[in-house]
């Protein structure tokens, strides 16, 4: 660790360590554990969060590129996955989300964990004690209780949160709004819970050895952002007063003591010296020239010149300290802005594929146990951010675009096109997959009825053989009746809510007769059951078909083969994603299933290869 040594005023000896991260201390006259024990610096004492904020507001380089964390993170908002739904659950989902995004909850949390490393949400419970509704609180607000080992129960304590909007008085715990937190425990026990009480969900990034505050991701380039702010006041001033230069400053009034030099210096040292002081002049009162003190300004020693060059190092530095490529917020190098779509694009996609994926899951995860504790099914997802459209060549316009959508993007009338047979043969293939990796379900979110390889002749008749396979299961509108019938509802309440039929309602009420969940006396046990299930619905997976010998991937497998195959060990698809691929790539990926191939030992050619797409019939775990 490196020590500098300076003069103070008092003409003592002081020395101060260089930059290192923040000490999380415990005081014992302190409920809380210190946030941040700077000895050199007791402005920012215990409120190591405001420094982070002070940061994020003063240095232009930190705050665009939190701020297109940000941006990233929270996409174009939160949205749900229906797959599986009835109708009740769907409106109930929305609503929760519509509550998020009225209080704000989702950009503010966002904007904390990024500044901060970790974010608290208020839960609030319902009357019922069965719900809860989270809240956002200010993290910087928030100090953690001591550490505490209970030697009963062998294991430390729930923390206390103490929430007050100023920490830097004395006695914070006297000022108005000094508030207690208790620890949201994820649990419908209401024997467990105080309505007298409020409870914090507190979450921090784990780093080795923490302690009960977090840090922030970009915490090793601190000192980066820190002389950014820095240099920027330096600038600032030294345009304001028109120079900044070094001086040879001679006393011609005697010799004074070592005391008076000490202060002779250090009130020199407060005007030359320091970025708040760039280019201010120098005043001085004496009786005679001779008695007087000579200021000799020196050759320019170069300031602006090593301004700039440590400038140029300082950016690097805080962008690789945050991890983000200068080109997403705009910048690249020292080339200033730039207009590259297919160099922003790319640095895009690695982005969202790694950084912002992986946050982006924790606030997904994180609002759908909401959700669930809330006893709503379904999963919220994020809207990820449109990626920056690529200019589109004429070979690839020919490879995957039919002569009329070409016609039609350069505002031409399509023309009849004679009707042909040929032989469709994948095109374009990195592009088909690609697509099929952008979307899809991992097979963790689904548990499996049944499977079955049957082949299917397009997409139309792929969606027929799917309303045979799901014909001995629930609907979801049979499913809404189940749910409304459980409730107590008259035929009348169900048909209007659902906005059916008196005919559709007894073609309804029919099929879940014949499927033994309701009779005479009303909803049976098995429909009871039934009712708390998540609907059923199919999936595609590419898989080596069951009349084929050897190992999925052989010599001549395909290369849009054997990459679907390996896709398909972890992933699913419904016949509605599948359809949105077949309009982009104008084909049906049903029966092309990756071009012709030669049987074995025979000059029998088949439009198919080794592999078919499995139809899987599944529920949401």
């Amino acid at each position: 660790m490196s020590r500098n040594i300076f003069i103070y005023r008092d003409g003592k000896l002081h020395s101060f360590e260089s930059h290192k991260t923040p000490e999380f201390k415990i005081e014992k006259r302190l409920d809380w554990v210190v946030y941040g024990n700077d000895k050199t610096d007791r402005e920012w004492f215990n409120r190591y969060p405001d420094f982070l904020i002070h940061l994020y507001n003063s240095s232009a380089k930190n705050n665009a590129i939190i701020n297109s964390k940000c941006d990233f993170i929270t996409g174009q908002g939160l949205s749900y996955s229906n797959i599986g739904l009835d109708i009740s659950n769907k409106i109930a989902v929305q609503a929760f989300i519509n509550r998020i995004t009225d209080n704000e909850v989702f950009e503010r949390t966002v904007k904390d964990h990024i500044i901060q490393g970790g974010f608290a949400n208020e839960m609030v419970y319902n009357k019922a004690l069965d719900k809860v509704e989270p809240y956002h609180i200010d993290f910087s607000k928030i100090r953690v209780s001591k550490p505490v080992w209970n030697h009963t129960d062998n294991k430390w304590e729930d923390p206390i949160f103490y929430y007050t909007n100023d920490w830097s008085v004395r006695k914070p715990e006297e000022n108005e709004d000094f508030t207690t937190f208790e620890l949201f425990k994820w649990t419908k026990d209401k024997t467990e819970i105080d309505k007298n009480k409020r409870y914090l969900v507190y979450y921090k990034e784990y780093r080795p050895n923490l302690g009960v505050y977090p840090l922030p991701d970009y915490i090793a380039c601190i000192p980066y952002v820190a002389a950014d702010y820095e240099i920027g006041n330096f600038t600032y001033n030294n345009v304001k007063n028109g120079f900044s230069s070094g001086y040879l400053i001679n006393f011609y009034n005697g010799e004074p003591t070592d005391e008076q030099k000490r202060q002779i210096v250090n009130d020199f040292d407060n005007v030359l010296h320091g970025t708040d002081n760039a280019g201010r002049s120098i005043k001085s009162f004496n009786e005679d020239k001779e008695s007087g003190v000579e200021i000799t300004p020196l050759n320019a020693n170069g300031q602006d010149d090593r301004f700039i060059n440590l400038n140029n190092s300082i950016r690097d530095e805080i962008y690789t300290g945050h991890g983000v490529d200068p080109v997403i917020v705009g910048l690249k190098g020292q080339n200033g802005f730039n207009n590259n779509a297919d160099e922003k694009r790319t640095a895009i996609e690695s982005w969202q594929n790694g950084y912002v994926d992986q946050k982006q899951k924790v606030y997904e995860d994180y609002f759908t146990n909401i959700l669930n504790f809330n006893g709503q099914s379904g999963k919220i997802e994020i809207i990820k951010k449109r990626t920056i459209s690529g200019v589109m060549t004429e070979q690839l316009m020919q490879a995957v675009l039919t002569k009329n959508q070409i016609l039609e993007r350069f505002g031409y009338p399509p023309v009849k096109e004679e009707s042909t047979t040929t032989t469709v043969e994948m095109s374009a293939d990195d592009r088909l997959v690609k697509m099929f990796s952008e979307t899809g379900f991992d097979d963790s979110e689904l548990k499996l009825v049944k499977s079955r390889q049957t082949p299917i002749f397009g997409t139309d008749d792929a969606f027929d053989k799917e309303q045979i396979l799901k014909s001995k299961f629930i609907t979801q509108q049979e499913q809404s009746v189940l749910k409304m019938l459980i409730g107590g509802n008259e035929p009348e309440q169900i048909q209007s809510t659902l906005k059916i039929t008196t005919a559709d309602y007894t073609k309804l009420t029919e099929s879940l007769t014949e499927k033994g969940l309701i009779d005479e006396n009303g909803v049976t046990p098995k429909g009871t059951r039934e009712s708390d299930k998540n609907e059923v619905f199919v999936v595609y997976k590419y898989v080596k078909r069951n009349d084929v010998k050897g190992t999925d991937i052989i010599d001549t497998t395909r290369p849009f083969c054997r990459k679907m195959v390996e896709m398909s060990k972890t992933k699913s698809w419904t016949i509605e994603q599948i359809r949105a691929l077949n309009n982009g790539m104008d084909l049906d990926v049903f029966t092309s299933r990756g071009g012709w191939r030669t049987l074995p030992d025979t000059n029998i050619h088949v439009p198919y290869c080794r592999h078919i797409w499995e139809t899987r019939l599944v529920r949401r775990k």
